[in-house]
């Protein structure tokens, strides 16, 4: 991640106090002069930001244990026990889910709302229902909520679009209806820039500038960071790499195109494969502890290939330093991974300089539930949201 300067202006104070903030969250810098070291301002203005951090109850000081020598032990900061939290809510063609989390994106509390299927009125009920019950649940104060959701979706005006697969459920404006109900701020961003953007402050590629996140479900979505920060394009649309052609002849996609990455590889494409290869009724996640029967590894190995195809070209185009791999890619077993990583590494156009590694997401599976969080976290440490 990226590491801010601070600016040593008065109208600057905001955007000074969530970058102190985030050092502190993400255990980046823990001391008053760690601070003043990391953002280059003045000890005055480190002391007067953490003394206002500390009075509102959002900070607070602790000694550090040590275990040789003598005197005074060094005063550290960390995030207050009954600071303020977050919420985040994760949209999904299967369930929706929340969590309320500290700033430092643990989790406190977590509610689920699955379904088999959903009506257009039911994604704004059943987001109440779960927000409703991490409220009645604290009595700490929240500060914002960030909402994940798969794609496409307009980040900008914060609405679901037309996802496919979704009931044909499209135009639903969750930023309205959250704001009018709770009177707090609302984030919304796609799925896989949402678990990009946890990863990037508390995960995986906290200290990697340039990564591309690809997350494989019923959908397959991706999301980019760039120079340390999720990248949005002015329209609030997200990045695709599902939807990258790996087969300009191939099956049609639902969004129209044809060999999409999607059609070949999302989970239920690849349940398909296999129960038709085996003869077996199992889930993604049941095959997938079936890796070494030959069948099943033979349909795994091509859905490595099939990836890869669509990786390498976001490669070429975007020359990451990392790529992290999400949802459902969390059952694979090791062996997958490096494969993925060897032959990505063969077929990229800059062989020769520089491997990128592939790894799975820090946060597992709750990345982009976490993600939904952290795009609110990451809106206050920009200092684009007052915390008092």
């Amino acid at each position: 991640m990226k590491k801010g300067i601070g600016k040593n202006l008065s109208t600057s104070k905001q955007y000074n106090r969530g970058l102190i903030l985030q050092l502190i969250a993400t255990n980046e810098a823990t001391s008053r002069i760690e601070l003043a070291t990391t953002t280059m301002l003045t000890k005055m203005t480190i002391t007067n930001i953490v003394s206002e951090y500390i009075e509102h109850g959002i900070v607070e000081q602790c000694e550090e244990k040590i275990t040789e020598g003598s005197g005074r032990n060094p005063i550290r900061l960390r995030i207050a026990e009954k600071a303020p939290t977050v919420i985040g809510l994760y949209i999904t063609r299967d369930k929706i889910e929340a969590v309320l989390c500290t700033l430092g994106l643990e989790i406190l509390n977590r509610k689920v709302m699955p379904f088999i299927t959903l009506k257009k009125e039911e994604v704004r009920q059943y987001s109440y229902h779960v927000i409703d019950q991490l409220l009645a649940e604290t009595d700490l104060k929240v500060l914002g909520i960030g909402v994940a959701v798969m794609g496409p979706v307009d980040i900008n005006n914060g609405i679901i679009l037309n996802p496919p697969h979704f009931f044909g459920i499209e135009n639903v404006n969750i930023t309205q209806f959250l704001e009018e109900r709770y009177g707090l701020p609302v984030v919304v961003d796609h799925d896989q820039n949402s678990a990009a953007q946890a990863e990037v402050l508390f995960g995986a590629g906290k200290n990697v500038q340039d990564f591309i996140f690809l997350g494989i479900t019923k959908g397959i979505g991706s999301g980019f960071v760039s120079d340390g920060k999720v990248f949005h394009n002015k329209m609030g649309m997200a990045s695709e790499l599902g939807h990258i052609s790996i087969d300009r002849n191939g099956k049609r996609c639902a969004c129209g195109n044809r060999g999409c990455l999607e059609v070949y590889a999302c989970v239920d494409a690849m349940e398909e494969k296999l129960r038709k290869v085996t003869g077996e009724n199992h889930t993604f996640q049941e095959f997938c502890r079936m890796k070494k029967r030959r069948d099943v590894d033979k349909v795994l190995r091509e859905m490595v290939d099939d990836i890869a195809v669509a990786i390498v070209s976001g490669i070429n185009i975007l020359h990451p330093q990392l790529v992290i791999l999400g949802n459902e890619c969390m059952d694979w077993d090791d062996k997958y991974v490096y494969l993925l990583e060897e032959k990505v590494n063969e077929e990229k156009f800059t062989q020769n300089y520089g491997r990128v590694p592939i790894r799975k997401a820090y946060f597992g599976k709750d990345s982009q539930l976490l993600g939904a969080a952290a795009n609110v976290l990451y809106h206050m440490f920009s200092g684009k949201l007052p915390l008092f």
